[in-house]
């Protein structure tokens, strides 16, 4: 699925020449947190969006969600999947997380506080833009835009939204997570 997907973006969003569009990965291979930050760093990134498919105890839940850097979730669920993702993501993982914690006096830690503020301020206002646009599209999560601690959201160095696509474990939200099915309103 996922390689279908990635296929899919590439085709769509490489037909606008304003952007310059980077993939961590090209098959379903496993690609740790701190080597898809490095990567965005290295290709120098303005905007990181990692996507997901959501799940949930749930087979009510459904809908697109976006969201952004929070040092506390705004509700309880958010933040309990950011738990875990960021556990599962973190196994032999060497990453540091924030970059605050690497500040050598007050002035840097000054000055990755502010980019750190003008990026989630960045990044929320992306999210809002998102979800904005592709409410005509496909059905939004109830409150689909949601902040939590993600360890892959935290970077002062570039704007960043995770973005779940819907839940799979909801028969409506994987019927159109399958190409087939209109997918391609994604990356459009």
């Amino acid at each position: 699925q996922h390689v279908e997907l990635h296929g899919t973006f590439r085709w769509h969003l490489s037909r606008n020449n304003n952007y310059r569009i980077f993939f961590t990965r090209e098959d379903d291979s496993f690609v740790s947190l701190s080597d898809r930050v490095k990567f965005a760093k290295s290709k120098n990134a303005d905007l990181f969006i990692s996507i997901h498919a959501d799940a949930s105890s749930s087979s009510n839940s459904k809908g697109l969600s976006v969201y952004t850097l929070s040092d506390k979730g705004l509700d309880k669920e958010a933040e309990k999947l950011a738990t875990i993702e960021n556990s599962y993501a973190m196994v032999n993982s060497s990453y540091s997380g924030n970059y605050l914690r690497n500040a050598k006096n007050p002035t840097d830690f000054v000055k990755y506080q502010r980019k750190l503020i003008d990026n989630r301020f960045k990044s929320t206002k992306f999210a809002s833009t998102l979800t904005s646009r592709v409410k005509s599209k496909t059905s939004l999560l109830n409150n689909p835009l949601r902040s939590a601690g993600f360890a892959v959201l935290n970077s002062d160095e570039f704007t960043s939204v995770l973005v779940e696509l819907g839940f799979v474990t909801n028969e409506y939200d994987r019927k159109n997570l399958r190409i087939g099915n209109g997918l391609e309103w994604v990356s459009r």
